[in-house]
């Protein structure tokens, strides 16, 4: 559970549990008006009991992720803070 920051102001609030040896990690992109917590029912406890790692992350705005009242949340800048995150 931790923040990336950024920049001033804004963050991406993540989760991330390592693969075991050799696995992929699968990553979660959340609706606009989705959660994290919406991939821990069913989804992700399978693939993490099958040996796989699991980042889920909120978009800048959602639950724990701050983000500055001017923001303009677009494509481009969600495809960007996910490059920053899985680098």
């Amino acid at each position: 559970m931790s923040l990336l920051e950024t920049g001033p102001g804004e963050g991406l609030y993540y989760e991330f549990e390592a693969p075991t040896a050799n696995q992929p990690t699968v990553v979660f992109v959340n609706a606009l008006t989705g959660s994290i917590d919406n991939w821990q029912g069913v989804v992700d406890p399978a693939l993490r009991e099958a040996g796989l790692g699991v980042l889920r992350y909120n978009l800048r705005g959602q639950e724990k992720s701050p983000v500055n009242d001017d923001r303009i949340l677009d494509d481009q800048l969600i495809i960007s803070d996910l490059c920053r995150l899985i680098d």
